[in-house]
Order: C-alpha cells, then structure tokens, then sequence
C-alpha cells in the first residue's frame, strides 16, 4: 500500500472590482462606473483606482474599502475571492 502525502499550497487573494463596475454600469449606466465618476463621488484616485482593476493593490486601506462598498452598494465579502491552489499530492 503506497502512502501518498497532500499539501494544499496557499491560494490567492483577488479582488472583484471590475466584476463590481461592471455590474454598475449594466444597472446605472455606462457613464456611472468610469474611474472618473468613481474618484468624484467616493474621493479615491484613479491611480488607486487603476490598482485595484489591475488587482495589484498592496494594501487594503479601511476607509478605501468603505467607500468602495458605498459606491458600489455592496458588503466587504462582495469585494474579494479567494482562490484555492489545488491538493498536491506526492
């Protein structure tokens, strides 16, 4: 009988930001959801809001956060998804 060992190796954690401005724009309107509209309304900046498209934000600031959630009208979980590496086994 062989013995096989399983490791799951870590995962990554990814945000749903255009997932979320897409959704937007196809309830409130093209024009709703664009970086410009999002900046004026919740006071983040583009750049900041470009890293977050590009899911290559470092750090998750809490007042970032809750304004996101108000724009987009949307709980924290909404926000993000975290995606399992597969069971390894050896």
């Amino acid at each position: 009988m062989e013995n096989k060992a399983q490791a799951k190796v870590g995962g990554k954690v990814r945000n749903r930001f255009l997932i979320l401005k897409a959704e937007k724009q196809s309830r409130d309107g093209r024009s709703s959801a664009t970086y410009q509209a999002i900046s004026a309304t919740t006071g983040i900046s583009t750049s900041t809001l470009s890293k977050w498209a590009n899911n290559t934000i470092q750090d998750y600031n809490r007042n970032v956060l809750g304004r996101l959630c108000d724009f987009f009208e949307c709980d924290i979980s909404d926000l993000f998804v975290y995606e399992r590496n597969q069971t390894i086994t050896g």
